[in-house]
């Protein structure tokens, strides 16, 4: 149940995240994203159960280091949806849900993509640590 003010506020902000980040895919498909739509929706569902689980859980406001693993797993994941380009076999890639067009190799978005997919994974083990362990709970 939702305790606090701050778990409705962080409960809404997750949610709106996977929102962003599954528009995105959707604005971007091209026939890789396709390849890897299952890899996607598992991606999907953890971001969304973890982070809903370890909302719900945590319920002290003074654990700092959990909360910015938290909040940055969610800024990384939105990066690593928007900045991951895609396209088809004619015309240029593109990503910014399909507002960037990129004429050329597009490793910034790429690397900018692929480190934020690294740190979004990490801070979801870090949040189902938090989760299982004793310190998230009151």
């Amino acid at each position: 149940m939702i305790k606090t003010k701050q778990q409705a506020a962080d409960l809404v902000i997750v949610v709106l995240t996977v929102i962003v980040g599954i528009i995105s895919y959707i604005l971007n498909l091209g026939w890789i994203r396709v390849i890897f739509i299952i890899p996607f929706l598992a991606y999907n569902t953890v971001i969304l159960v973890s982070s809903i689980i370890y909302v719900l859980t945590s319920r002290k406001e003074g654990v700092v280091k959990q909360r910015k693993s938290f909040y940055l797993g969610l800024l990384t994941y939105i990066l690593f949806n928007v900045f991951l380009f895609d396209g088809g076999d004619i015309g240029p890639a593109y990503c910014f849900f399909g507002l960037i067009k990129i004429y050329g190799s597009g490793s910034f978005f790429y690397y900018t993509s692929i480190i934020s997919l690294i740190i979004s994974l990490i801070c979801i083990i870090l949040n189902i640590k938090a989760i299982t362990s004793k310190k998230a709970k009151v």
